[in-house]
């Protein structure tokens, strides 16, 4: 039964179709970002599996995944994609440790140097420059080199070992170091000093996690089902709510004509005389009435109407687009019906008074034909010298 576990047999199973699509024309179904995404889960791939291969002290196997995920973080530069400057240090310190495992004293130095050049603190990158320019002979340019390290990791046994053995060499007084005492460090609040608990500059960069926004946890892509996978796996764009903002729309409408209790309409224009006077009678009355048009035969009633005259009314839907007034009325309330007196405030007093003299009776077509019959008769008694009993 073989020892490697699932997690890693998914690990290399990815690795090898995600070399095998970056190397292949295919253009890829997604997103510029979602490419980025796929391109940092590669080379995260690779660096924990040269980890892997690393513990296992196969120095020539693990230098192959990390200088892989070096070269794909170069190709991804073409790709307008941008490798954190972090990850291509900790796959350079590694594929140091196989250089240096492998006795590969100048490519140990090229990539010390090109550590150095981002981060000139980097303790681990000083320690292999210092070892491999001690092994070449450069004593004081390797004395150098760990006298930084030394500073800023003192109580590490392989520095402090390389120091003597360099002090030695050349000449220099070997001094025992001093330790501060634990109940000292804890008494100063704020201290910097750096603190060598499981760590020395001997051991590789650990694994890389993956982060949390990223959505792929293992870039597995086969190219025969690449649709598929990438629909499963890709990050789904988060979908932002909409927010529907509905506006109060009135629709506008002539207002509508007076209404009399023959049926005739007529639009509420009345002349100055009758404004100017509290009371309309006799001859004005007449005169309103003759101005009134003739009306529908099926809109007359056939009987004499007594009681108040109708109002005018107006549909809800009217031409206000005053702002209080929308703002005060909430949504599916019942808008009052607006009266006569709410479009025509001047005229309210004349009309009401002109309405109540018009209660007492109503004209029909009907009366209207007897009464000019009557007139002519008299007429033509008055002719003949007759008198009419009236």
């Amino acid at each position: 039964m073989s020892s490697v576990s699932e997690e890693r047999r998914k690990r290399q199973h990815s690795i090898k179709e995600g070399l095998q699509f970056i190397q292949s024309p295919l253009s890829y179904p997604g997103t510029q970002e979602q490419y980025a995404v796929y391109l940092h889960a590669l080379v995260r791939n690779l660096f924990n599996e040269g980890n892997d291969i690393y513990r296992e002290c196969d120095w020539r196997g693990s230098l192959i995944q990390y200088s892989e995920a070096l070269s794909i973080a170069n190709y991804a530069k073409s790709e307008e994609i941008l490798i954190p400057t972090e990850i291509i240090e900790k796959l350079r310190i590694n594929r140091i440790a196989c250089y240096s495992n492998m006795g590969l004293r100048d490519e140990v130095l090229e990539d010390c140097n090109a550590v150095l050049s981002v981060n000139a603190s980097n303790c681990k990158a000083l320690y292999r420059k210092a070892k491999a320019l001690s092994d070449l002979g450069h004593y004081r340019e390797a004395y150098d080199a760990v006298a930084k390290c030394s500073l800023a990791v003192p109580q590490d046994e392989h520095v402090i070992k390389l120091t003597q053995e360099l002090a030695q060499k050349l000449g220099f007084k070997i001094r025992k170091a001093y330790v501060r005492a634990e109940h000292l460090l804890k008494a100063v609040p704020g201290d910097g000093a750096p603190k060598a608990v499981n760590y020395s500059v001997e051991d590789i960069e650990p694994d890389l996690l993956a982060p949390r926004q990223e959505a792929l946890s293992v870039a597995s892509l086969p190219t025969s089902s690449f649709s598929h996978v990438i629909g499963s796996e890709l990050a789904s764009v988060p979908i932002m709510p909409v927010t529907s903002v509905l506006q109060l729309q009135v629709d506008e409408s002539p207002l509508p004509s007076t209404v009399f209790a023959n049926g005739g309409k007529i639009p509420f224009t009345i002349s100055d005389a009758f404004l100017d006077d509290d009371i309309v009678l006799g001859d004005e009355i007449d005169a309103l009435l003759d101005s009134a048009p003739e009306t529908n035969d099926a809109v007359m009633s056939s009987t004499l109407v007594r009681g108040p005259l109708p109002t005018a009314s107006a549909a809800p839907s009217l031409p206000f687009r005053t702002q209080s007034l929308l703002g005060t009325l909430p949504m599916g309330t019942r808008y009052p019906e607006p009266s006569f007196a709410d479009f025509f405030p001047p005229l309210t007093s004349s009309l009401e008074e002109f309405y109540s003299s018009l209660n007492s009776f109503s004209v029909t077509e009907s009366k209207r034909e007897i009464y000019s019959e009557e007139v002519e008769n008299r007429g033509l008694q008055d002719d003949r010298g007759e008198g009419i009993e009236w």
